[in-house]
């Protein structure tokens, strides 16, 4: 199964998209195997974006707070499990000039 991470090209997290319910959906609906597809930069994206708020741990239950912890927490693992495979799409100046686009093969782009 294929599932696009909530958080991927996301620019904020949101108690929405922090729903550590959506993510647990997200990961346990396969059969066979799981691949999970996001952009870089979520675990930046989270770390610039933690739940505001005062909140005394263990005493209140937080769902923000726990979608966040949850989502940092999947991130740590599959990182340390080398279950992160990073892949770049070619830049327009990495292909062959037969593939490029016309307004690039020229150095006035005309």
């Amino acid at each position: 199964m294929l599932v696009h991470h909530p958080l991927s090209g996301r620019a904020d997290a949101g108690a929405f998209h922090l729903d550590a319910g959506r993510l647990c959906v997200m990961l346990s609906r396969h059969r066979i195997a799981c691949f999970v597809v996001g952009r870089a930069g979520m675990e930046a994206m989270l770390l610039r974006h933690a739940p505001a708020g005062d909140r005394i741990p263990g005493l209140a239950e937080d769902p923000e707070f726990e979608g966040w912890r949850a989502h940092l927490s999947l991130l740590a693992q599959l990182r340390e499990e080398r279950r992160l495979v990073r892949s770049a799409l070619p830049q327009p100046s990495d292909l062959p000039s037969a593939t490029r686009p016309d307004d690039e093969k020229s150095p006035s782009g005309r």
